[in-house]
C-alpha cells in the first residue's frame, strides 16, 4: 500500500523521468518499538533510480479512517533517499499511530471485520534535483486502492496480529 503511494508520489515529481524509477517490492520490515498507541517500522523497499538526480521523500503523512474516524496515521520519521544511478534497498522509517480509543487492539477489531467504510488520504513531499513537490493523496477507499495494488489488506492484518 505505502509502496504504491510512494511510487506514484515519486513519479509525480517533474524533474525525474518516470521511466528512470522502478520499485520491486518490499524486501524487509523491521519493528522499531511497539506500544499500545504507536509503533516504529523500517520498511526496506527495492528501488532502482537510473536518473541523474537523487530522489528524496522529505515528508509523508497517510491517514487510514473507518467510518470517518482516523484509526491509523503513518508518518515519515526522517527523510528517505533513492540515490541517483542506484539499484538497491531503500529504507522508509515510519511511525504508525493507532488513533482509536483502544489503540492497536481497536484497530485490529476494526480491520478484521472487513474494509467497508475504510478510506485512505494524506500527503507526501518529494524532492528531486532543485524541484520540491507536495502531492496530496485524495481520500479514497482503502479496499479499492488495495485491489489496484494487488494487496489483500484483511489477510495482511490477520497475518500480522496472528504472530
Amino acid at each position: 500500500l505505502l509502496l504504491t503511494l510512494i511510487a506514484v508520489t515519486v513519479l509525480m515529481s517533474s524533474c525525474v523521468n518516470p521511466d528512470k524509477l522502478t520499485f520491486g517490492g518490499i524486501e524487509s520490515i523491521q519493528l522499531k518499538g511497539v506500544s499500545t498507541s504507536q509503533m516504529g517500522l523500517d520498511i526496506g523497499v527495492h528501488a532502482t533510480n537510473s536518473s541523474s538526480h537523487n530522489v528524496t521523500l522529505t515528508d509523508m503523512q497517510i491517514e487510514i479512517k473507518h467510518q470517518g474516524t482516523t484509526q491509523l496515521t503513518f508518518n515519515l520519521r526522517e527523510k528517505s533517499v533513492v540515490p541517483r544511478k542506484s539499484d538497491g534497498i531503500v529504507t522508509l522509517p515510519l511511525t504508525v499511530r493507532f488513533n482509536g480509543p483502544l489503540g492497536a487492539l481497536g484497530m485490529y477489531s476494526v480491520f478484521t471485520k472487513g474494509l467497508e467504510g475504510v478510506t485512505v488520504s494524506g500527503h507526501a513531499t518529494v524532492k528531486a534535483g532543485w524541484v520540491k513537490k507536495k502531492w496530496d493523496i485524495p481520500e479514497m477507499s482503502l479496499d479499492e486502492l488495495a485491489r489496484q495494488s494487488g494487496i489483500n489488506i484483511e489477510e495482511l492484518f490477520k497475518a500480522q496480529f496472528a504472530q
